[in-house]
């Protein structure tokens, strides 16, 4: 089973790469590429992983061909690198692709020897891996379940069908107030 932890891990892989690209190491773009497409290959979830520039531009990449997405500056997990200080993984909410796919947009910030924003390594990863996650848990006859975040719903449906959403619903909206509430409920022992 997959774990962000194992997508965090691919992204670390990736920015080595970068690293040793940029200390003349592995040069060249055929290289360079060759060794990200190796690296996709190692999950069967990646559809692409690669890095950018700080104005969003595709520097290095696992496509065969031109990414689907030259630039990537207006996607979430990209801005959120961008505007945000830290290095953290970021998983941003799903997304139609320009191939009419469902995928999810992972990253990590990458940042100058100044501490400058750089670019992000980034990776796209297939829904259908989690759609056949949720597929396989069964509740019962009537089964209906989600998978939210504190921004919202990601998914939602039952075994048969499952179904990215775009926009947060009611329920998930309340979701960090009832966090919060449940952090401030005193604990029994």
């Amino acid at each position: 089973m997959l774990t962000f932890e194992d997508v965090d891990r691919a992204l670390q892989e990736a920015v080595e790469i970068r690293r040793n690209s940029l200390a003349a190491k592995n040069a060249d773009r055929v290289s360079v590429n060759a060794a990200l497409r190796q690296l996709q290959r190692s999950s069967s979830v990646f559809v692409g992983i690669g890095w950018t520039d700080a104005s969003g531009e595709m520097l290095a990449h696992s496509f065969g061909q031109t990414p689907p997405r030259g630039n990537i500056a207006g996607m979430s997990h990209f801005s959120a690198q961008r505007d945000g200080a830290g290095d953290q993984l970021i998983i941003a909410p799903p997304f139609l692709s320009a191939s009419g796919k469902w995928m999810t947009g992972v990253s990590r910030r990458l940042s100058n020897t100044d501490g400058s924003f750089a670019g992000v390594v980034t990776a796209a990863i297939d829904q259908s891996y989690f759609t056949k996650l949720y597929r396989s848990i069964d509740l019962g006859k009537a089964d209906l379940s989600s998978c939210c975040t504190a921004r919202g719903v990601c998914w939602r449906g039952n075994r048969k069908k499952w179904k990215p959403l775009e926009s947060p619903s009611p329920m998930a909206r309340c979701l960090p107030n009832i966090c919060r509430n449940r952090r401030r409920a005193p604990t029994r022992r």
